[in-house]
């Protein structure tokens, strides 16, 4: 009886090992964020490096936004639950106001991004104004208070001469420039060729 309780013991210990070795491999694979409805930060570094090498071969442009749900709204909520849902909110929109040929991704901490494709600087910034127009409409209800949605975005070109990560980096430098001034909802930061 204690060895056929051992070799079962085995036998479940291996499949348990098995089975755990699958789920690490579908996590390492997936290239969706299930929390928030868009492509996680993996996804989205893969098509910014596709992005890159498309513009080395067509000489087109194409922008990168980064967009958080600005500081100072968070810090006036100070409500964990409530920020999670404004985050989805944003998400929603984002989802909603992209075309086909954008990447709409979760960078993470509620940071998102969106790749516009064959989109030059001020076509970025007309899509950053609408999409701050939207969001500032919809306002958002916790308990008795009425919340009007905010947020901030950098903005910043995608070019063949820089890597995915100053891409990336000079985005959220827009974002941190956007925060630096309290009347822009958005913020510009072209790397220079």
């Amino acid at each position: 009886l204690n060895a056929i309780l051992k070799k079962q013991s085995s036998t479940i210990k291996t499949t348990y090992d098995e089975t755990a070795k699958i789920i690490k491999n579908v996590e390492n694979e997936t290239i969706f964020d299930n929390q928030y409805g868009v492509y996680n930060k993996r996804y989205l570094m893969t098509k910014i490096e596709q992005e890159i090498e498309l513009i080395k071969k067509f000489k087109h442009k194409s922008s990168l936004i980064m967009i958080e749900l600005a500081r100072d709204l968070k810090a006036s909520v100070n409500n964990e639950k409530a920020i999670m849902l404004m985050t989805k909110t944003v998400a929603r929109l984002l989802l909603k106001t992209s075309r086909r040929s954008d990447t709409v991704a979760h960078y993470g901490n509620g940071v998102f991004t969106m790749l516009l494709k064959h989109t030059d600087i001020e076509s970025a910034k007309k899509a950053s104004e609408r999409l701050c127009e939207l969001v500032s409409n919809s306002n958002f209800f916790l308990a008795d208070r009425e919340i009007q949605l905010k947020i901030s975005i950098g903005i910043t070109d995608v070019t063949q001469n820089h890597s995915v990560e100053e891409i990336i980096v000079s985005s959220m430098d827009g974002v941190e420039k956007a925060y630096e001034n309290p009347n822009l909802d958005y913020a510009v930061l072209l790397r220079n060729s």
